[in-house]
C-alpha cells in the first residue's frame, strides 16, 4: 500500500483547484498509473482496498484528486501545500471489475464536463485563414471543431489536471524543451522504432465549380445609325416605326431587345427637282453640290418668262433616331481544377522504395457561390465572376490546400519513437506534459541524440514492490532541416505601383504562406480562359460583332431617278430598297468553361530530429 506522500480525495466536479483540503488519503491505494498519449485524454487507474459498496451509489463522489507531496515528511505535523503537486483530476469511468475481490481496480479520465464548449470555442478562435477555409467542408463538417486541425500539425491537448483544452503543435512543444541527459535516463530503457517510411509526396487535386450567373442591359444605340447621333437616314422612313424591333423581341445567341425607341427628329420636305434650272436644274437641294440625273420624264416649261421644272416630285429624306439596349440573363456552368504537388525533404528509413510514400489527395466543391464566409458573403463574392483560384480569396483556399499536404508530410516525417524511462521524482521535477519537446543524449543513437515532441508518457507506482518509474516516448522527425526564402518576381502587365496586387502577375514570385518551410508562386494576375464575356464590364463594342446595314440613304439615291420613267417609279424603286441594319451579336449562351491551373512549390522543409544518416558520433 502506498503511504506517506501521496493523496486521494473524492471531490466534487466543481473543485477543480486542487487546495489544501484535498491533502487527504480517502481510499487506500496499493498503486497507480497515469498515463496520458497524445490527442487522448489522461487517464489514471489505481488498486484500493475493497469497500464493499456500489462506487456509483448515489450520494457517492465520482470525481477525484490524485497529488504528490515532493517534499514530504512523515514527522511533520501537517503537510506544506507548496510541496504538493497535483498529479491527477477525473472522474471515475464505469464499475470496476471483480467486486468480490479484496482489492479492486478503479479507472478515472481526466475528461472535462465541459470538452465540447471548450473545443468548440477553441475552434472558433481557429478558423483564420489560411488554416481554415469552409469551402472544403460540407455544412456538418464546418460545424465540425476538428476540422480545424486539418490543415495544422496540431493536436487537441487536455491538461491531466487544469482539464483545460488547448491545440498543440505535434513537433515544437509550446511549453518548452526538456533535456534528458544520460544520467536521467534508465540506461537498459532505451528503445528506438520507426513507424515506416516517411510520406515523400503529396499531389493535390481540387476542383470549385459554381454557375456564372449575371444579367443587366447593354445600350448598343451606337450602332443604331450613321454616326455619334445615332442617326438613320434614308428615303422609306416611313416604315422604320412598325419594323423597328419591340422590346423583348429575341436575339440569337441568349439576348433578348431591352429597351427600344425610334423617333422622327427631321424631314419631310422636297428632296428631288429635276429640270434645267442653272441653280436647281441640276443640284440636290438636301445636299447642295450633289449633281442629279434628270429623268427622262422631267421637261422644261416656261411661266411669265421664268423657267422652272415641268415636273417635280417630293421625295422625303428623313432622319430617325433609335436606340436599343440589349438584355441578358445568363448563367453559365464553370469550373476550375488546381493541381500541385508538394514533396518533403526526408531521410531515406528504408532502402526499397516504398509505394506508400506518396499520397494523392482530392477534392471539390460547388460552395464559392455560397454565402458561408463570414457576415454571409461569397468567397467568390459575385457569381458574376470569371476566376476563382487567381483571386485573392482564391489565393486563401490554395494555401489551405497547401496546409493539407503540409501538415500531412510533417506528421508522416514523425517516423520515428524514441522510448525510456526516468525516475518518478524526476517525472514530477521535470513537468511531463504533452504540451513539451524533449531531447534525449545517449551515444548509442545516430548523432548521439534524439529530439521530438512528446507523445506519449506514464507515471507509475507500486506499494508492494517500491517501484515508481515514468516511461516518456518521444516522436523524431526525419527531415533534414533548412529553410525556405520568399522571392520576388518581374512585373509582367505593367510597372511597379501601376496595377494592384490582384491584377499584377509577377514572373519568378515565390511567397511563404506559412513558416519558413515552403514556398509557392501564386496565381494572381492569371488571365481567363473563356468567350471573353466580363459580365463586370459589359462593351458594346464586344458584344456587337458586326452590323450589316443596306440601303443607306447613299445607295438609294444611286438607283433614284437615273431608272425612274415616271414619278411613280421612283417610289416602286425605293420600295424595293428598304434601309436595314442587322445585328450579329456574340453569343452569351455558351459554356461550360473548364480551366486547368497547376501551381509551383518548393520542396517542404521539415526539421531534422534524428540524424538517421549522421557518419560521425556527435560530442
Amino acid at each position: 500500500m502506498l503511504e506517506g506522500p501521496f493523496y486521494f480525495a473524492w471531490v466534487n466536479p466543481d473543485e477543480g483547484t486542487f487546495g489544501a483540503e484535498h491533502m487527504r488519503v480517502d481510499e487506500d491505494i496499493f498503486d497507480f498509473v497515469i498515463d496520458h498519449s497524445e490527442g487522448d485524454f489522461a487517464t489514471l487507474s489505481i488498486t484500493v482496498e475493497n469497500p464493499k459498496i456500489g462506487f456509483l451509489a448515489p450520494g457517492r463522489k465520482l470525481w477525484a484528486w490524485f497529488a504528490y507531496n515532493k517534499a514530504f515528511d512523515a514527522t511533520a505535523s501537517e503537510a506544506t501545500l507548496s510541496n504538493a503537486v497535483p498529479m491527477f483530476f477525473g472522474r471515475l469511468v464505469g464499475m470496476p471489475d471483480d467486486l468480490d475481490a479484496e482489492t479492486v481496480a478503479l479507472q478515472f479520465i481526466a475528461r472535462p464536463a465541459d470538452f465540447a464548449a471548450q473545443k468548440a470555442a477553441l475552434a472558433e478562435v481557429m478558423k483564420v485563414a489560411p488554416y481554415w477555409d469552409p469551402i472544403w467542408f460540407s455544412e456538418e463538417a464546418r460545424n465540425d471543431p476538428d476540422s480545424v486541425l486539418e490543415s495544422r500539425p496540431m493536436v487537441w491537448a487536455i491538461d491531466r489536471t487544469s482539464l483545460e483544452v488547448s491545440a498543440s503543435d505535434i513537433t515544437n512543444g509550446e511549453d518548452g524543451t526538456i533535456t534528458f541527459d544520460e544520467d536521467r535516463v534508465f540506461y537498459d530503457s532505451v528503445r528506438v522504432s520507426y513507424d515506416g517510411s516517411p510520406l515523400r509526396t503529396v499531389n493535390v487535386t481540387a476542383t470549385v465549380s459554381w454557375a456564372q450567373v449575371a444579367s443587366g442591359e447593354v445600350d448598343i444605340s451606337s450602332y443604331c445609325g450613321h454616326g455619334a447621333a445615332y442617326s438613320i437616314v434614308t428615303y422609306t422612313g416611313d416604315k422604320l416605326p412598325d419594323n423597328w424591333p419591340k422590346p423583348g423581341a429575341s436575339f440569337d445567341g441568349g439576348w433578348k431587345v431591352g429597351r427600344s425607341t425610334i423617333e422622327k427628329i427631321s424631314g419631310g420636305k422636297s428632296v428631288w427637282m429635276w429640270g434645267d434650272d442653272p441653280v436647281l436644274g441640276t443640284l440636290n437641294p438636301h445636299f447642295p453640290g450633289k449633281t442629279v440625273l434628270s429623268p427622262p420624264w422631267a421637261f422644261p416649261q416656261t411661266v411669265l418668262g421664268t423657267r422652272f421644272p415641268g415636273h417635280y416630285l417630293r421625295v422625303a429624306l428623313e432622319t430617325w433616331k433609335g436606340t436599343m439596349t440589349v438584355a441578358y440573363d445568363a448563367s453559365r456552368q464553370r469550373s476550375e481544377t488546381l493541381t500541385f504537388s508538394l514533396s518533403a525533404d526526408v531521410q531515406k528509413v528504408l532502402t526499397e522504395p516504398d509505394d506508400a510514400e506518396a499520397l494523392d489527395l482530392s477534392f471539390s466543391s460547388s460552395e464559392v457561390a455560397s454565402p458561408i464566409d463570414p457576415g454571409g458573403a461569397l468567397p467568390i463574392q459575385k457569381p458574376l465572376k470569371r476566376m476563382y483560384f487567381p483571386t485573392v480569396r482564391g489565393t486563401q483556399s490554395a494555401e489551405y490546400l497547401i496546409g493539407l499536404a503540409r501538415s500531412r508530410l510533417i506528421a508522416a516525417a514523425r517516423c520515428v519513437r524514441a522510448s525510456f524511462e526516468i525516475s518518478f521524482e524526476d517525472a514530477v521535477e521535470l513537468g511531463l506534459s504533452l504540451r513539451k519537446s524533449g531531447v534525449l543524449h545517449d551515444v548509442r543513437l545516430p548523432g548521439a541524440l534524439a529530439a521530438g515532441k512528446i507523445t506519449q508518457y506514464q507515471m507509475s507506482g507500486s506499494g508492494d514492490n517500491g517501484e515508481f518509474k515514468a516511461s516518456v516516448t518521444l516522436a523524431c522527425s526525419v527531415g533534414r532541416g533548412g529553410v525556405v526564402t520568399a522571392q520576388g518576381g518581374t512585373p509582367t502587365f505593367a510597372e511597379e505601383g501601376v496595377l494592384t496586387r490582384d491584377v499584377q502577375r509577377y514572373e519568378g514570385e515565390y511567397v511563404l504562406p506559412y513558416a519558413s518551410d515552403v514556398a509557392y508562386s501564386p496565381l494572381l494576375g492569371s488571365q481567363p480562359v473563356d468567350d471573353g464575356f466580363d459580365f463586370e464590364n459589359m462593351r458594346a463594342n464586344y458584344i456587337v460583332k458586326d452590323v450589316i446595314k443596306t440601303n443607306t440613304a447613299t445607295q438609294q439615291e444611286g438607283v433614284i431617278p437615273a431608272a425612274a420613267e415616271a414619278p411613280k417609279d421612283v417610289f416602286d424603286l425605293l420600295n424595293k430598297f428598304p434601309c436595314t441594319w442587322e445585328f450579329k451579336l456574340r453569343p452569351i449562351e455558351s459554356g461550360p468553361f473548364d480551366r486547368n491551373m497547376f501551381l509551383l512549390t518548393t520542396d517542404l522543409k521539415i526539421a531534422k530530429t534524428i540524424d538517421l544518416e549522421a557518419d560521425v558520433v556527435s560530442s
